[in-house]
């Protein structure tokens, strides 16, 4: 026998219950680019890095390094992953779906800026000369938990501008009207 009051089963109901059913509601406003955006970032960001050495680098080594999916590359899919699963709970909890874009677009860009600044740093000395150190491979274990730094500080970022442009409803000086041609995103 269940020893507990029927106020406290209906409360205990409703919260599982409901909670469950708006939760499903909002999960299904997950829109696809915030999956597949960060993975196609995460997979072609560094070798772009080693591929705009190559081109604009006026020394091109005997074999360029050779970027395929190793242990290097799933390393620096870890801060896209991190976005992905953010952005998955950032889109539980707000409900409006115009600042959920600002803080995606942020912290996209913070990860993916460090990520190829990070990989285009280690790769510098091979195209461009200098010294190119034994240990410089060490970099790439440091590389994505940097720009899992950098990715929170574009979050924030991207909400501190969602929150200054006014993107949340009813805060635009056209209250209540939205036209085709209007800034904000669907």
């Amino acid at each position: 026998m269940d020893r507990r009051s029927s106020a406290s089963r209906a409360i205990h109901r409703g919260l599982f219950q409901m909670g469950g059913s708006a939760r499903e509601e909002r999960k299904a406003k997950v829109k696809p680019r915030y999956y597949y955006m960060p993975l196609l970032l995460g997979v072609f960001t560094p070798p772009g890095a080693v591929l705009w050495l190559e081109m604009y680098g006026p020394k091109h080594p005997l074999s360029p390094p050779f970027y395929f999916f190793d242990f290097f590359a799933v390393l620096a899919l870890i801060p896209f992953l991190v976005l992905i699963g953010a952005t998955k709970i950032i889109s539980a909890v707000l409900t409006q779906p115009e600042r959920t874009e600002c803080i995606f677009w942020g912290g996209l860009l913070g990860a993916t800026t460090l990520t190829a600044y990070g990989h285009a740093t280690v790769w510098w000395p091979l195209y461009f000369g200098g010294h190119m150190s034994s240990t410089a491979v060490v970099a790439f274990l440091f590389i994505p938990f940097y720009a899992i730094g950098a990715m929170i500080v574009g979050m924030l970022i991207g909400g501190l501008i969602s929150v200054a442009i006014g993107l949340w409803p009813g805060s635009s000086p056209r209250k209540g009207e939205h036209r085709r041609d209007d800034w904000r995103m669907d």
